[in-house]
């Protein structure tokens, strides 16, 4: 019976080994992913004029392709 014992006391620590790694590749992703946002976002700033110049100017077109231009200029610093 002890052997049992052991191999579960073995996996259940195993488990919980993966398990931390896994939360720390995430948290590793999560930070990455907010220095990533941070630096998009300063790239913006001072530009807000310029680029809402530029989509106005790609509606204005009324033309599907510089609409969905504009949608995508929208989209990126949404994200």
């Amino acid at each position: 019976m002890k052997m049992l014992q052991k191999a579960e006391a073995y996996t259940k620590k195993k488990d919980r080994q993966i398990a931390e790694q896994k939360a720390k590749g995430k948290a590793l992703k999560e930070k990455e992913a907010a220095i990533a946002r941070e630096k998009h976002l300063n790239g913006l700033a001072g530009r807000e004029k310029e680029i809402w110049k530029k989509v106005d100017t790609l509606i204005l077109t009324k033309k599907p392709k510089d609409y969905d231009e504009a949608v995508r200029k929208l989209n990126n610093i949404l994200r």
